[in-house]
């Protein structure tokens, strides 16, 4: 008789294991589905930060552009001023010889 005893303890013994591994695996579940949610806010938000810095960027980029076409209208007027004034001043070399 303490054979079937013993694989009666032995059943109980595995159901009650199988019952701790399930509520164990449960929160282990909810655990990891909580650490999901929060990840995935954060790479959310991290996302949208991203978006807003790409945006700027893009102004910042059109902005450099407009200021890069006018150094360089800039820039082109001062080589022609600098071109005239040398025909200038050569003009009034050349006018000082003479007398």
């Amino acid at each position: 008789m303490s054979q079937p005893i013993d694989t009666a303890a032995i059943l109980q013994a595995i159901m009650e294991l199988s019952d701790q591994m399930k509520a164990t695996e449960q929160r282990l579940t909810e655990r990891i589905d909580a650490v999901d949610e929060k990840l995935t806010k954060r790479i959310d938000a991290v996302e949208a930060r991203l978006t807003i810095v790409e945006n700027k960027m893009d102004k910042v980029d059109a902005r450099l552009t407009v200021v890069e076409e006018k150094i360089d209208k800039v820039d082109a007027k001062f080589t022609v001023l600098a071109e005239e004034m040398i025909e200038t001043k050569a003009d009034v070399l050349m006018l000082k010889k003479v007398k």
